[in-house]
């Protein structure tokens, strides 16, 4: 299975975001994880990979850099 993050601290662009990917249906078996606050993302990463991480680039607390860049950790 394909894991994607979405991380954005706007909680009405994650939730488009979120509808658009769940109504695709090439992407019935993605395992899809979504997140409104940076630091908890960062934390996700350091449990478990991800296939694909799509992230906001201004947000309060960190920024978008710092979630790619544990993400490539």
């Amino acid at each position: 299975m394909n894991s994607l993050m979405l991380v954005d601290d706007e909680e009405n662009v994650l939730k488009a975001l979120r509808r658009m990917l769940e109504c695709s249906k090439e992407l019935d078996t993605l395992d899809l994880e979504c997140f409104s606050d940076p630091r908890k993302a960062i934390a996700r990463l350091a449990e478990a990979p991800f296939d694909v991480v799509i992230s906001d680039f201004r947000m309060p607390g960190t920024d978008g850099v710092a979630v790619l860049t544990e993400a490539l950790a």
